[in-house]
């Protein structure tokens, strides 16, 4: 079977400090995912964000910090929005992610 990626980013603000929230509501299949910690593009966050999936330690990220998510093994091959939990401190701060959509 042949693997095709496309390109992709996704912008995802958190409105509520006290709901976490999705990355996104979608079945895309998602692969080498790199986050940010800013609300908008070149805007760093107030404060620091947490990036989680089931089963799993979130993972703070400050202002402007950037994290390469690890990749699932091979046979799993993907993750989807709906993997990831974004929890921020700060009202309507966020996350942007660059990675791959699996096609």
């Amino acid at each position: 079977m042949l693997r095709r990626y496309k390109p992709l980013m996704i912008e995802k603000i958190v409105a509520d400090t006290a709901t976490p929230e999705f990355l996104a509501n979608n079945d895309m299949r998602l692969y080498g995912l790199y986050f940010i910690a800013e609300k908008a593009v070149g805007t760093d966050n107030t404060s620091e964000i947490y990036v989680q999936i089931d089963g799993v330690d979130a993972i703070k990220l400050d202002p402007g910090e950037q994290l390469t998510w690890p990749q699932p093994p091979y046979d799993a091959g993907y993750m989807y929005p709906q993997d990831f939990k974004i929890r921020v401190t700060t009202n309507g701060d966020g996350v942007r992610v660059i990675g791959h959509e699996l096609t």
